[in-house]
């Protein structure tokens, strides 16, 4: 397999990977930046060689590109060695290809502001190659799409996080009505503080659907079936938007977790009182190697955090999407 490269000023020789922080929003509304005036694809086929930047922190929100670009969509959940395990959630393009990504490759992340040196206020761009370690029980072997654990330098600052990425969907194969339900595999992770000053990791693998509600721009999507103890049974986040060829936390979401036949409940507690905290959903459609034609699977990464823990997810559909009725999306 050939390898995948983009240099320091981006130039992309096989498949180039740019990440750029957040989705739409999040639970609590936060306001944007103006855009620039130029749509990233339209800068995306306005260059012979494909040129990929990250704009923080929604990079062309929204938008799908065009049956004939086939690039890549999906997302990564990052953190620095020196943050323990707080995340980011970052929105990821490239170029697109059928193949696996290689373990080694080159990428721009202009989603981080780092300092090079004291005082230097511009943003470090990771152009260093970064290890991919593909992650079993998730996409075909070799193939995309797929799931991954990445780890990557900024100037001397490590970062790592487990990475979603594949073929996106392109704005005419996205249906305009109807509703269908991806499912597949999902892997939790919950980090809590213990009664030492330290934390408690605690793994868990289960199921996931998310339903594209494709008439009403919304979506719906639920967990369960976890092969861990955890603190509930089912996790739930309704009322996702759709975002071109995205599904995201629209800033009305509502995250809850049921243990049981129990009511619904946020997602930390402490006793009786509910902790407030912040949410980021993220995740993309992916299109078959047949084009054009509508997405076949989805995936993505979500974030939950607050001062009372921290709940992440990575998933990635492996049936064919069911078609269901679009109003229970709503």
């Amino acid at each position: 397999m050939a390898g995948f490269h983009i240099s320091a000023a981006g130039r992309v020789a096989g498949l180039g990977v740019a990440l750029t922080l957040g989705s739409c929003s999040v639970l609590e509304e936060i306001p944007l930046p103006e855009l620039p005036e130029l749509a990233l694809p339209e800068f995306l086929r306005s260059t012979e060689t494909t040129r990929i930047i990250g704009i923080a922190p929604a990079a062309g929100p929204c938008l799908a590109e065009d049956a004939d670009d086939k690039e890549m969509a999906g997302s990564l959940l990052r953190r620095s060695a020196t943050a323990g395990y707080d995340y980011d959630t970052v929105l990821l393009i490239g170029s697109s290809s059928t193949l696996g990504l290689a373990p080694r490759f080159s990428f721009i992340d202009r989603s981080a502001q780092v300092e090079d040196r004291p005082g230097d206020s511009t943003p470090g761009v990771g152009s260093r190659k970064a290890d991919a370690t593909e992650r079993g029980g998730f996409g075909t072997t070799g193939a995309l799409p797929n799931v991954y654990d990445v780890s990557y330098n900024i100037f001397d600052l490590a970062f790592s996080g487990p990475m979603v990425i594949g073929p996106g969907a392109a704005e005419v194969e996205i249906p305009s009505t109807g509703s269908v339900t991806f499912s597949g595999p999902i892997a939790l992770e919950l980090i809590t503080p213990d009664t030492d000053g330290g934390v408690t990791v605690t793994k868990a693998r289960g199921r996931f659907s998310l339903q594209a509600g494709y008439g009403s721009g919304r979506g719906a999507f639920a967990a369960s079936g976890f092969d861990a103890d955890l603190p509930f049974d089912r996790l739930t986040w309704t009322n996702l938007f759709q975002c071109g060829g995205r599904f995201v936390s629209s800033g009305k979401g509502v995250v809850s977790v049921q243990d049981g036949d129990g009511p619904l409940l946020p997602p930390f507690k402490t006793g009786r009182d509910a902790v407030p905290f912040r949410a980021v959903f993220e995740s993309a459609q992916f299109a078959p190697e047949e084009r054009p034609a509508p997405p076949v699977s989805a995936g993505g990464t979500f974030l939950i955090e607050s001062d009372a823990g921290t709940l992440t997810g990575v998933f990635l559909s492996d049936l064919p999407p069911a078609a269901e009725d679009d109003a229970e999306a709503e």
